[in-house]
């Protein structure tokens, strides 16, 4: 018994020591195991042969360890590598604190999932941050990476950002650039360097570096070299601040010496030429006090009209009029309140101010407990319509003339003089939903709309803000009932693997939408337009508060019909929507937002087909139902024949609308993969109407393992015809690009882009 006794207790006292437990500094215990000898040495835990230490979500793998309970540091000796949050870290000889998570090694190696490093010697306060000495750096996860970083001292934040000092870039083994000092913020670009040749620009040669001002401000400073329009230089600003850093703010200046201000490749004349002073100021911020309160800033100074399009095309695109404006917002359950400050800062605008406007919004809410809704707004507020300051820019003249038909729309090509007026309006809309049957859905709904202006006018072009009147108030009353049905059936039958079917669920919903509106008061062609109606092929909405057209408003008496299929299957364990088709349209027994709008309005039909994700289809059409009538077809295909091609196919007709011209384009672009490192695409638009290539692009990629290089041209047809005469450039601009092909967001050191390629790819869609 005694041998037994003695037997059980070295068993224990050795498991005892192989698998330690050590009571923690906090409430998670340090957990020590190893194949080899573990003993106590002095009060150190010692552990070899594939020791394991787990703590708090770290896990240690070495050959050798020394672990002090006073310190909390463990000595690591041979093949260590230490997992944190996502990253490892290993080397041959370490010093690490379990609690403070600080490091001093040498002969080191880490990263994450986008960069990895190796040092001779190495600090760290926090596994957040490291100073290596010795760097060797780079985002490839080859073992034999293609590009490195090598820096003689750095500062890395996994998290933010990696700051070198006297670093050098490596291609291979050949040294490429120096870098006295390099700060690259991660998931951001540290130098961007962006070269490349257009027929406006010339040769160009864009270069940004980014740095930290403070500690939640980052800066890019901007020089810029375009041959054919000189030197140019900026700043850039962004930052996060605030509690939990919800509110952010950007600002960006930029001046211009431009040595040819008249360049002009487009097809309208500049009736003004700008200076060679040419400059931008923009400060977007969003202030957030807390959840139900912010404010927004969105302030931007531009020296001329032209400057976006000649410096940057893709933003002019997008906004060529960006606004100025001021708001305050307060929200809450069931209401929003809005004071909004709007004006006009650039003289060569068109706006309409807001000196300012206040509004209160609230959100459909059932009334009282009873199966009513109430929703409405009321607004109230100092308006100003602004239109550039001197005389009309000859392009709009000229537009005008092509693109309107005769009759429709009185040209003034003298100064148009603005107009201003106060302006209370009131909404207010009850409406009662329900189900009848089980299937049929109604929503009947009645609403009031009161608005004042302190001054009425004339609102058409040629008398263009004559005061007709003192102040006026406008009765509008709106009646509607919308209503709608399900029915369904199910297929089982319809299989197929190529289409991704299983089974087929058919719904199809046939829908009504009427609404009578009723102005009792001043027709609309005798108020000052501030909200009107802009034309457009898309119908307006015929419900309350989203018509926000509220000066353009008159008596109506419009009739929606439509009805929506869907055909369902099963896939990955839910529903899908395999094809989709609805077709509506209006009769008009009164309508007075359309030009020649006759009893019925076009036919429309949406069509959307996805069956599998290597194809697409998409339709929207207009077909006319009377004479009165235009069709306007906008359709693409989308298909990946095989796993190395791919291609998309669009088109855009137009025919016979009163407000745009007649045109006709299509265009394709695809892309193949020739084999592992190369593959090349293109793409081009086609106008019909004036037998003309508008875009070409044509670019060869090559893959470089962790990067991607691509290179080709892109020709724009900037020609048109108006009046008779065309006018207008061709423009050619070679195209470079290189991009970190496993982490795209990442471009470091170097980020070779054109700007051009990026910006006419937004303008054609591609």
């Amino acid at each position: 018994m005694r041998k037994l006794l003695s037997a059980c207790f070295l068993l224990w006292s050795l498991a005892a020591i192989s698998h330690a437990q050590f009571g923690s500094f906090t409430d998670t215990p340090i957990e020590i195991q190893a194949d080899g000898e573990t003993r106590f040495v002095g009060g150190v835990a010692v552990a070899e042969d594939n020791v394991q230490i787990h703590y708090a979500g770290t896990d240690i793998y070495t050959d050798y360890a020394e672990y002090n309970p006073e310190t909390r540091e463990v000595l690591l000796l041979g093949n260590i590598r230490i997992y944190h949050e996502g990253r490892i870290l290993t080397g041959q000889r370490a010093v690490y604190n379990l609690e403070s998570k600080k490091i001093r090694a040498l002969d080191f190696e880490g990263g994450d999932q986008i960069i990895k490093f190796s040092t001779l010697s190495l600090q760290a306060p926090t596994l957040k941050e490291f100073r290596p000495r010795a760097l060797t750096l780079t985002t490839s996860d080859s073992s034999e990476p293609d590009y490195r970083v090598k820096a003689k001292a750095a500062r890395i934040y996994p998290d933010d950002r990696v700051i070198l000092s006297n670093a050098t870039l490596y291609v291979g083994e050949t040294p490429v650039f120096w870098f006295p000092y390099l700060y690259a913020p991660l998931g951001k670009t540290g130098w961007k360097i962006q070269p490349g040749y257009n027929s406006t620009w010339g040769a160009f040669l864009l270069l940004g570096y980014r740095f930290p001002l403070t500690s939640k401000t980052d800066a890019m400073a901007r020089f810029d070299y375009r041959s054919e329009r000189g030197v140019g230089v900026g700043i850039d600003l962004s930052a996060n601040y605030g509690p939990k850093n919800l509110s952010s703010g950007n600002f960006r200046a930029y001046y211009a010496n431009d040595t040819n201000p008249g360049t002009n490749d487009t097809a309208f004349d500049r009736s003004d030429v700008p200076s060679s002073d040419r400059f931008m100021v923009n400060f977007q911020n969003r202030l957030v006090a807390n959840e139900d309160v912010y404010a927004t800033t969105d302030i931007n100074s531009i020296s001329d009209q032209y400057f976006l399009e000649d410096y940057y095309p893709g933003e002019f695109l997008r906004d060529p009029q960006p606004d100025n404006n001021l708001s305050l917002n307060w929200l809450t359950e069931s209401f929003q309140f809005n004071l909004l400050t709007r004006w006009q800062m650039n003289n060569w605008q068109e706006v309409t101010s807001r000196l300012p406007e206040f509004s209160w919004t609230a959100k459909q809410t059932r009334l009282f407990g009873l199966p009513i809704f109430y929703d409405g707004s009321t607004r109230l507020g100092y308006l100003r319509k602004q239109y550039p300051s001197g005389q009309q820019p000859q392009y709009i003249t000229q537009l005008q003339e092509a693109v309107f038909r005769p009759g429709l729309m009185d040209l003034n090509t003298g100064i148009l003089n603005g107009y201003d007026a106060f302006r209370f309006d009131t909404f207010h809309q009850f409406s009662y939903p329900r189900t009848y049957f089980g299937w049929l859905s109604l929503i009947p709904k009645a609403g009031f709309r009161g608005t004042y202006y302190d001054r009425t006018g004339n609102s058409t072009l040629v008398s263009l803000g004559e005061s007709t009147g003192g102040g006026t108030f406008r009765p509008v009353f709106n009646i509607g009932l919308e209503g709608s049905f399900k029915l369904s059936a199910v297929y089982e039958k319809p299989q197929s693997r190529f289409f991704g079917l299983d089974g087929i669920k058919h719904v199809i919903q046939p829908f009504f939408n009427y609404a009578y509106v009723n102005n009792a008061g001043t027709a609309a062609n005798e108020i000052l337009q501030f909200d009107q109606l802009v034309p457009s092929t898309i119908l307006p909405s015929l419900n309350f508060p989203q018509f926000t057209a509220i000066d353009s408003l008159d008596t109506s008496n419009i009739l929606r019909l439509g009805v929506r299929n869907r055909l369902l299957t099963r896939r990955d364990n839910d529903t899908f929507e395999w094809f989709a088709w609805e077709t509506f349209g209006d009769i008009n027994f009164d309508n007075p937002y359309q030009q020649d709008a006759g009893s019925l309005s076009n036919l429309y039909n949406n069509i959307l087909f996805s069956p599998v994700p290597w194809m697409g289809v998409g339709l929207a059409t207009q077909v006319p139902l009377t004479e009165q009538g235009f069709t306007d077809f906008n359709t693409y295909v989308t298909w990946q024949p095989a796993r190395d091609f791919s291609f998309m196919v669009f088109q855009r007709y137009i025919e016979s609308n009163p407000y745009f011209q007649d045109d006709s384009i299509a265009g394709a672009t695809a892309y193949w993969r020739i084999n592992d490192n190369w593959a090349a695409s293109a793409g081009a638009t086609y106008d019909f109407t004036y037998s003309t290539t508008q875009t070409q692009r044509y670019m060869l990629h090559r893959d470089l393992s962790s990067w991607l290089l691509s290179a080709g041209f892109l020709v724009t047809d900037n020609r048109a015809t108006f009046g008779g005469t065309t006018s207008g450039d061709v423009s050619v601009g070679f195209l470079l690009m290189l991009t970190l092909k496993d982490a795209p967001q990442i471009n470091l050191p170097l980020a070779f882009d054109v700007l051009g390629a990026q910006q006419n790819q937004q303008q054609r869609g591609y």
